[in-house]
C-alpha cells in the first residue's frame, strides 16, 4: 500500500517558529560545504611554504641531536664518521 506525504502523521506543514534548530535560507547544503572546503585548500595552501621553509632546520636540528646523542653514548653515526674521516 502506497502513502502519500500527507497521510503520514509526523510531517506537519508550518511557518518558522522562534527556537527552530533549522533555518531554510534557500541556499543548498553542498554549496556551503563547498565554501568551507575552498576555504580550508587556501588555508592549506598559505601553509606548505611556511613548512618548506622550517622543514630544512628541523631536519638539521634532529641530526644535531642524534650526534650529541650519539657523543654522549659513545657511538658512531654515519655524519659523525664521515665529519671525521673528512676532517
Amino acid at each position: 500500500m502506497y502513502m502519500t506525504v500527507l497521510s503520514l502523521k509526523c510531517c506537519t506543514c508550518r511557518l518558522k517558529s522562534p527556537g527552530d534548530a533549522i533555518v531554510a535560507t534557500g541556499v543548498p547544503p553542498h554549496i556551503s560545504i563547498l565554501q568551507h572546503m575552498q576555504s580550508l585548500a587556501k588555508n592549506v595552501n598559505d601553509v606548505v611554504p611556511q613548512l618548506q621553509k622550517v622543514a630544512p632546520d628541523v631536519i638539521r636540528g634532529v641530526i644535531e641531536e642524534i650526534e650529541k646523542r650519539a657523543m654522549t653514548a659513545v657511538t658512531v653515526t654515519r655524519d659523525g664518521l664521515e665529519a671525521t674521516t673528512y676532517d
